[in-house]
């Protein structure tokens, strides 16, 4: 019976031990610290309330994105312009990736150390589509080593963290990475372009003196082939290459110039959905071309080498047909 008894005994040692050992492990000061590292910020159920966004620019102030019937867009000297959702859901993914990496303070007077004060801190504000603040993001110095990313503070408490993952690059941009730079509407792709025209006058470099080039899809048998104005078949793949550069054209910024009759080419395509869409296009010094949609909202400026990578996909076709 005395032998049970310590049996017993023992056996309830052993098992409050292993209960305080497990406990310890689960506790520690370098679990909970690890625990704490990998806790997000931010409570990603806002994500779905966000419709805008105000966030400091390296040299331009500050702009103000929002978002109307799940498009974003900005106003700029009293126009609005159309930005890029894809960046933009990339921003916010990174802020909600934001964890309490490491604790660097935890009350206001740490801020000024961390240049996360008025006047030295980056900033982004984001509001639901009320107009009411969410929250507030303010980015500070870099942290101690390179690449260990930057302090941060919010509006949603007092504490100072240095994140693990660098965000400053959101808001060393300028005002032309957020604006959405592709010409022709997201629908038109090579698959949507039914014909194109191309006429140039000598102002392109690359290509040859003048253009004047047309082609068209025919169908037969639910098949179909790309001719040009003789009818003779063009190569598939040349044909897509140079539909493809058409309907990915993308422009290096938005322009408040106006593109009078001295263009000098215009290229002109057929679509399914908006018929016929003619873009003008007017050589600038420097390099540069003015572009736009006839009739469309806005004019951009682009690097003369984009327009010319279209004119020399039409030359690869019309040596192709000699």
């Amino acid at each position: 019976m005395e032998y049970s008894k310590k049996i017993k005994l023992l056996s309830g040692i052993i098992v409050l031990l292993l209960v305080s050992y497990i406990a310890g492990t689960i506790f520690s000061s370098g679990n909970m610290n690890k625990k704490r590292a990998s806790q997000p910020i931010f409570d990603k159920a806002v994500i779905n309330k966000i419709s805008a966004i105000k966030i400091d620019l390296q040299e331009e102030g500050s702009l103000l994105l929002q978002k109307e019937d799940q498009k974003w867009s900005y106003m700029y000297n009293n126009k609005k312009y159309p930005a890029p959702a894809d960046k933009i859901e990339n921003f916010i993914d990174s802020v909600f990736k934001c964890t309490k990496f490491q604790l660097a303070g935890s009350n206001s007077k740490t801020w000024d150390k961390f240049d996360l004060i008025e006047g030295k801190s980056k900033d982004a504000f984001f509001y639901d589509s009320s107009n009411n603040e969410l929250f507030s993001l303010h980015i500070g110095k870099k942290g101690p080593t390179e690449g260990s990313g930057e302090y941060i503070r919010t509006s949603l408490s007092d504490e100072v963290y240095l994140i693990d993952a660098p965000i400053i690059r959101y808001f060393l941009r300028d005002r032309t990475y957020w604006s959405y730079l592709r010409v022709l509407p997201e629908d038109v792709d090579s698959n949507t372009i039914g014909s194109v025209k191309i006429k140039t006058d000598d102002r392109f470099s690359d290509a040859q003196a003048k253009i004047n080039f047309s082609m068209k899809r025919e169908y037969s048998n639910n098949n179909f082939e790309w001719k040009d104005v003789n009818g003779k078949v063009i190569d598939k793949n040349s044909a897509d290459m140079l539909l493809n550069n058409i309907a990915s054209f993308s422009a290096d910024s938005f322009s408040n110039d106006h593109i009078t009759t001295d263009k000098n080419a215009e290229i002109e395509i057929e679509t399914d959905a908006y018929g016929r869409m003619i873009f003008d296009i007017k050589v600038l010094r420097e390099q540069n071309a003015l572009i736009g949609i006839r009739g469309g909202d806005y004019i951009y400026e682009s690097s003369l080498y984009k327009i010319e990578r279209i004119l020399i996909s039409v030359e690869r076709i019309i040596e192709e047909l000699k």
